[in-house]
């Protein structure tokens, strides 16, 4: 039998709490130092906010240590804040219970109604949750009493998945950090090192025309973003539709073979490269990105994506690149040229890239199986919430206290 405390159907999100959203920080006062944090969507996992603003917001858009937070934007997703207290950023809302009902069973009760608009939701690009969305959420109403059971016993239940799902992560991170290790430890055995443009054709740069914000269709002609190649993989999916009153310009569709460098990114990832194995037609490089053309009698295409990603690369161009700290950075094709790399002859190059590949294979595998094993540990995680806010099981002590009374 269900949880006695429970009722069906359910109460609607606006009777039992209020909502308070949409406070427009002014982006243009966001600091690095020496002001109150922002809230913003990336930071509700984290509960650590790396933007801060020297604006003062009004009251309400205030958030405190047990505040129920939910992300408007891409995944929709509902938690406690237990940070420090911050402003609210206009895409994240705070849900405030009423009288009777308990802030922790609410950021439980809400996920279940928002998977499922997440699942109606339609979009190209980014999914968005509306105001309209967040006050007509159907949550079940139980009593305090049991809301607090049911609370606890979520606590405990969650924490012990999420500890499996960190050492899950844990894991993919071990074998990215092997298969960098193979690569730096093959790269750093080479000596002399020397000026990578020795090695070059070419450096040719992309165009960045105002695209769609969209995907581009199959049939469509996109350009890539800046993030196409970070961490060191190509990735199609980071590119934009091109308008289609716009000619696309045929010089710079990607080719399978290629080599792109990303030229103006983070500090992290400004520089990241990627040999390109596979492409669907009509992509073209932006200006964020390079097409490094080897000269092929000295350079093999795939140890030229791999030894930019090294660590003597990387260490390179971090010290070169330009642009304020914490924003954009850029690498000049100066740069790019003036690397000092090791380029051993063609054979070695080949048995680098045999030993790297066969490292990665085996880690792309690995990752894979724990990738589907993380997303069962979260279906699991969110049954649990459903079953438990709606009563389909008995959670240790719900329904005592109403029967009691």
């Amino acid at each position: 039998g269900g949880s006695r405390g429970i009722t069906w159907p359910p109460k609607r999100l606006k009777l039992p709490a209020s909502v308070r959203f949409r406070f427009p920080i002014d982006a243009r006062r966001f600091t690095e130092s020496g002001g109150v944090p922002v809230v913003r969507i990336r930071d509700l996992e984290s509960q650590s906010p790396s933007t801060l603003t020297d604006e003062t917001g009004p009251d309400w858009a205030r958030v405190d240590d047990g505040d129920v937070l939910v992300g408007m934007d891409g995944e929709f997703r509902a938690t406690v804040w237990r940070g420090q207290p911050s402003w609210l950023n206009q895409r994240v809302c705070a849900i405030d219970p009423r009288p009777g009902f308990d802030a922790r069973y609410l950021a439980y009760a809400v996920q279940p109604p928002l998977d499922a608009v997440q699942a109606v939701k339609f979009s190209t690009t980014v999914k968005h949750l509306s105001a309209d969305d967040v006050l007509n959420l159907p949550i079940a109403a139980s009593s305090e009493a049991d809301q607090r059971s049911i609370a606890d016993f979520l606590d405990v239940e969650t924490a012990r998945i999420d500890a499996m799902i960190r050492a899950r992560s844990r894991q993919v991170s071990l074998f990215a950090e092997r298969a960098a290790t193979v690569r730096d430890t093959a790269c750093s055995s080479i000596v002399p090192r020397e000026r990578l443009g020795y090695g070059l054709l070419a450096i040719e740069q992309g165009w960045s025309p105002a695209c769609e914000t969209r995907l581009p269709e199959p049939h469509e002609w996109g350009v890539l973003k800046a993030g196409a190649t970070n961490y060191g993989a190509f990735h199609e999916s980071e590119s934009k539709a091109l308008p289609a009153d716009l000619r696309p310009r045929m010089q710079l569709e990607v080719r399978v073979g290629d080599v792109l460098m990303s030229r103006a990114n983070t500090r992290e990832l400004a520089g990241s490269a990627a040999y390109v194995e596979e492409c669907r037609p009509r992509l073209m490089i932006s200006d964020k990105l390079y097409r490094v053309v080897p000269n092929r009698a000295k350079l093999e295409p795939r140890y030229l994506a791999l030894v930019l990603q090294s660590a003597a690369a990387r260490e390179q161009i971090q010290s070169e690149a330009v642009g304020s700290s914490g924003s954009m950075q850029n690498i000049s094709q100066q740069v790019v040229r003036d690397l000092r790399l090791p380029i051993p002859p063609l054979e070695q190059q080949a048995r680098i890239v045999a030993q790297c590949e066969r490292v990665t294979t085996h880690a792309r595998q690995a990752v894979a199986t724990i990738r589907r094993q993380v997303g069962l540990l979260h279906e699991r995680r969110q049954a649990l919430f459903t079953a438990a806010v709606t009563g389909q099981f008995q959670v240790p002590s719900a329904g005592v206290a109403s029967k009691a009374a």
